[in-house]
């Protein structure tokens, strides 16, 4: 974007520095473009157009499926923070520009969360990190093992981009160890040091068949991959990351907008119903899972229309068995549904209640931490929130469960947002178990500690 718009501004003063006009200029551009490149502006104002409803911006919705598009899957809740966090202008929709500075965000803190991880596994004294580093560093990145076929390719496509690297520089990357918490080891260097060892390797390097050394965590390089870095600097980690990310990114679009780990879970829940083996689920077999997965929506004539709307969108060739991409696609279709119904819920709630959006957003964080893959709080995990601030019984738990039965909509002993949202506000209101109390006690007893720190 930097190059794009100082070409843009045409012929300057000064080669390598910028007058204060120009710099005020080129910073106007830079704020109206978020810092992206012209190609990177016309696909997110695709995205943006392909989602907004007529005239007016991107909903919570329409903002989730725009994100998983570019490869952010995130929950419903997590998408309603970030819409607090950008929504200027407090219409529950983002403009343009709004979503513009969305995505900026998006991909600032993405680039941080690299700088750190690259940081935490590089070698200090060499500046580099390890190829066999790399599983490591999405796993930290993403919290699921990648896929080894995506590290070798994006390896492929940076070693394309490198010059050629002569034998001595491949003599010095066998000195060194991949090790971090060893260190950078030479082995036996003899006289000449690290330049003298290099140019003894030198031959053996160039003869070598780099295809038999085996990368932990990484695919066996073919016999075409014998120029694969094996170290990559900052830089290179950057790049290599880039390309990996495309590859994620077009799998998750694949995958309706479902990330691996969303995906292996979906897996799990397709092979479990899949009972005969035979890859489809078949009508029986979806209708057990639909209850499952889906309670809320099959109990009400309503829910059951919709389902069996997206259930005749989804299958390609219009029979009572989905195979497991259609699978994937009624997921989301389903996931979308529910989710809409959620936040009409939490409207709702929040006007009865009469909850400030501070109040609100705070809530959505604790809840957003120890929700599960479904979406809701299961009762274990309810009682253990509360544990964390008053002592409950037996007894106690069978009232709290009575409760959020209670609440639900159809009697169940979970909790989605809106029904948390009631919740709290019950246990706050009636001031069960002394919880007001000793909630404000466990702040004052923070705040002491923290002021002790400083």
């Amino acid at each position: 974007a930097i190059t794009e718009i100082l070409e843009a501004m045409g012929p300057r003063k000064y080669e390598k520095c910028l007058e204060v006009d120009e710099l005020a200029s080129f910073l106007r551009e830079y704020r109206k473009t978020e810092g992206f490149t012209r190609n990177e502006l016309k696909e997110l104002h695709a995205a943006f157009d392909r989602e907004k409803r007529g005239t007016s911006g991107l909903r919570t919705i329409d903002i989730g499926h725009v994100l998983r598009w570019f490869g952010y899957t995130k929950t419903v809740q997590q998408v309603q923070n970030l819409v607090a966090w950008i929504d200027f202008d407090g219409s529950g929709e983002l403009e343009s520009n709004e979503f513009l500075k969305l995505m900026r965000k998006m991909h600032q803190d993405e680039a941080r969360q690299r700088r750190e991880t690259f940081d935490s596994l590089h070698n200090e004294q060499t500046g580099e990190i390890a190829v066999s580093s790399l599983p490591s560093a999405m796993i930290m990145l993403e919290g699921v093992e990648p896929p080894q076929e995506f590290v070798v390719q994006a390896l492929r496509l940076v070693a394309s981009e490198l010059p050629e690297r002569t034998a001595e520089q491949k003599a010095a990357d066998a000195l060194v160890s991949p090790s971090r918490s060893e260190g950078p080891i030479i082995k036996s260097l003899g006289a000449g040091g690290v330049k003298g060892a290099a140019a003894r390797l030198a031959a053996r390097v160039r003869n070598r068949d780099d295809s038999d050394i085996q990368v932990e965590g990484v695919a066996k390089p073919s016999d075409n991959d014998k120029n694969l870095p094996k170290f990559l600097d900052r830089e290179g980690f950057e790049a290599w990351y880039h390309h990996y990310r495309k590859l994620v990114v077009r799998e998750i679009q694949q995958n309706a907008g479902y990330s691996k780990m969303e995906v292996e879970n979906f897996r799990q829940t397709f092979n479990c119903y899949d009972t005969d083996g035979g890859g489809t689920l078949e009508k029986k077999e979806l209708v057990n899972m639909l209850t499952e997965y889906f309670p809320d929506a099959t109990r009400t004539k309503e829910g059951q229309l919709e389902i069996q709307a997206a259930l005749a969108a989804v299958s390609r060739d219009g029979n009572d068995e989905l195979d497991f991409a259609e699978f994937l696609q009624l997921m989301r279709k389903c996931d979308d549904m529910r989710d809409e119904a959620d936040l009409k819920l939490e409207w709702a709630v929040v006007q009865e209640c009469n909850m400030i959006n501070e109040e609100v957003e705070g809530f959505r964080q604790i809840f957003s931490q120890r929700v599960d893959w479904k979406g809701e709080l299961t009762m274990d995990t309810l009682v253990d929130l509360l544990t964390n601030v008053v002592e409950i019984s037996p007894e106690n738990t069978a009232e709290l469960e009575a409760m959020v039965r209670e609440i639900h909509p159809q009697g169940r002993d979970v909790a989605r947002f809106p029904q948390f949202l009631q919740l709290v506000r019950r246990l706050t209101q009636d001031n069960y178990l002394r919880v007001n109390d000793l909630a404000a006690r466990a702040v004052r007893q923070h705040q002491k500690k923290s002021s002790k720190q400083a």
